[in-house]
């Protein structure tokens, strides 16, 4: 599949599934010669690329987003972690003061 360059942006997806059904309402109808149906066929396929194209693209954006998000997460829990033993440790500190 053809990754779109940065001067080619990607197809609106609700305009090309609309396409699509628009296709399928005209195979449904069953008024189509042999040539107008590979006509047709030819241009769904497009369509449907395209449909695909942008789903990958989205699909690669949020593993991106997700991937992101879960290290960020694992940095904060690392953290909280981290500050929960120093707090761990002054508590600590001021039984034994206590204790004396």
């Amino acid at each position: 599949m053809a990754s779109s360059s940065p001067s080619q942006p990607l197809p609106d997806f609700t305009q090309e599934a609309r396409a699509l059904d628009e296709i399928l309402d005209a195979f449904r109808s069953g008024n189509l010669t042999l040539e107008s149906s590979l006509t047709l066929f030819e241009q769904g396929v497009g369509h449907l690329r395209a449909c695909q194209q942008v789903l990958s693209q989205s699909r690669g954006r949020i593993e991106t987003l997700t991937s992101a998000l879960r290290q960020e997460g694992e940095a904060l829990s690392d953290l909280a972690d981290s500050l929960a033993g120093d707090d761990d440790d002054d508590a600590d500190e001021s039984s034994s003061d206590e204790a004396q």
